[in-house]
């Protein structure tokens, strides 16, 4: 029996009962989002001896107030076994450094690490977090700022000396590199170099001139569901020739910057980035 549950999907957070009678077996678990909604969850990864490969969906890592409404940053997992090796986070709302300094404390073998964001590729229509903070993608699309970032998260990771790969769910690209391609280059216009959120959505919604009396009716909303239009899934190097030339070569220079930090600072031997050039923007880089 136990050779059919070396490999375990989590759902809710129910479904631990059942695991833990397993916890000697399983060598890999796949938790979806709230299966760490209790006060007992958030621990139970602890109690996985010979747990090697764990892949997490954070999305759960941030929670709106009803009385509020104000976002807070929510832990979901307060313990790692020490025999794990790789760790695949997606959908995170949260600093990466707290993923990390949990790693440091309870898996400091680690050989293989993802960082991964909920993101306005990854998440339509837009979830609760991102129809409130439009205007915060910057968190995780940015070229301004990247080396500095890079220096600090190379020497939180110095101390995982096993640590081999590194996937960043972070596009080294100018944070405008969306409203320029949805509102100008789509239609083979050249972008502004400071982009007018609401002449944007106003192009894309056919209405002509950035002083057209009608674009005072944009609003807020109408960004949200601009920015998290599931783009072309066909999209690659070579589907904008507005992008590849503004873009791309920045992008290299950026990433061989930062990786060379990297490099410098742990024993990283891949890193990888989110690259904007790839199928629905969801495929990671390649060091060129």
């Amino acid at each position: 029996m136990a050779r059919w549950v070396s490999v375990l999907n989590i759902r809710t957070s129910t479904d631990w009962d059942t695991a833990l009678r397993y916890r000697n077996s399983v060598r890999e678990l796949n938790c979806l989002d709230g299966c760490f909604d209790t006060t007992e969850s958030k621990s139970v990864l602890g109690h996985f001896h010979r747990l090697y490969t764990i892949s997490i969906d954070a999305h759960g890592d941030v929670q709106q107030n009803p009385n509020t409404g104000r976002f807070v940053y929510h832990t979901i997992i307060a313990r790692l076994p020490s025999t794990v090796l790789r760790l695949h986070v997606k959908h995170a709302h949260g600093p990466d450094m707290k993923i990390i300094e949990l790693v440091k404390r309870y898996a400091p073998s680690m050989r293989e690490l993802w960082l991964g964001r909920c993101t306005m590729f990854n998440r339509s229509p837009a979830c609760k977090f991102w129809s409130a903070f439009p205007f915060d993608h910057d968190s995780y699309i940015a070229l301004e700022g990247a080396e500095d970032y890079v220096q600090s998260l190379a020497q939180e990771l110095s101390p995982l000396k096993q640590l081999a790969s590194l996937h960043m769910g972070i596009y080294l690209a100018p944070s405008n590199i969306v409203l320029a391609h949805r509102a100008f280059h789509s239609r083979q216009l050249v972008a502004p170099h400071q982009i007018n959120w609401e002449h944007a959505v106003a192009i894309c919604q056919g209405i002509q001139g950035p002083h057209d009396g009608a674009i005072t009716s944009i609003d807020i909303p109408q960004l949200v569901s601009l920015l998290h239009t599931p783009l072309e899934r066909s999209f690659s190097l070579d589907s904008c020739s507005f992008c590849r030339d503004l873009f791309l070569q920045d992008r290299i220079y950026a990433e061989r910057q930062v990786n060379g930090i990297l490099r410098g600072l742990t024993g990283l031997k891949s890193i990888s980035w989110m690259n904007w050039f790839s199928y629905s923007h969801l495929g990671l880089s390649q060091e060129e």
